[in-house]
């Protein structure tokens, strides 16, 4: 709980940072949620193909999904890039 409550504040400092530092902040947190995402995915399309009712085509939309998350990441940081 102490651990989790002091992640806590230090994801609000993170926050307020984004804030103050605009656009640019946030593209660096989309960066890292995407990042984050790309694993995600793939828990989710295992998932989907464990569930009762098999959904192939999400499935496999997910995990094209997968591979195409770190090419978004790319274009952000090139966003990045040109708002600096």
């Amino acid at each position: 709980m102490k651990v989790a409550q002091s992640r806590g504040e230090v994801a609000q400092y993170d926050m307020k940072v984004a804030q103050s530092r605009g656009e640019v902040a946030q593209c660096h947190m989309k960066v890292n949620a995407i990042q984050r995402g790309s694993c995600a995915i793939r828990h989710e399309s295992r998932a989907i193909q464990r569930g009762s009712r098999a959904i192939p085509y999400e499935s496999r939309a997910i995990q094209r999904g997968s591979c195409a998350i770190p090419h978004k990441s790319c274009a952000i940081r090139e966003e990045l890039r040109n708002a600096i």
